[in-house]
């Protein structure tokens, strides 16, 4: 299919939107320059003023903390959340449909429900590995 067409059927595609967000400089230039319009760079990092290492721990563990945050369901195998108990103390910030049962089956592991604003920031920061679930 020629390069052209497919960028045509994007334009129409995107064109009502408002803006497209694009993760690169490079990617906002190579649209632009094919004709899209209201092109924005998606800033993707951590904001440094909110999420600081330098804020008090939520506890002084010799143990390493494991934080997870997000959405707490089957399809994200937190089954597998304390395979090495000993080793790490487990939080997991969030809820779901797997929530409680995960917590009745993990006694161990720190179900906190959700968190927000400065009380987030602050596990975060009191955390020394963070758990990514796709």
């Amino acid at each position: 299919m020629p390069k052209q067409f497919v960028y045509r059927i994007l334009r129409w595609f995107h064109g009502p939107a408002t803006a497209m967000m694009v993760a690169t400089p490079s990617l906002k230039q190579e649209l632009e320059a094919n004709g899209f319009r209201n092109v924005r760079i998606w800033a993707r990092g951590v904001d440094v003023a909110q999420f600081r290492r330098s804020l008090a721990p939520l506890s002084l563990s010799p143990i390493p903390i494991w934080l997870y945050v997000g959405r707490i369901a089957v399809e994200k195998k937190h089954r597998d959340v304390s395979q090495a108990r000993s080793s790490r103390h487990e939080v997991i910030i969030g809820d779901g449909p797997a929530r409680s049962s995960l917590a009745r089956a993990y006694p161990d592991a720190r179900f906190l429900g959700p968190k927000s604003g400065e009380e987030l920031v602050r596990h975060y920061a009191a955390s020394d590995v963070f758990v990514f679930r796709a």
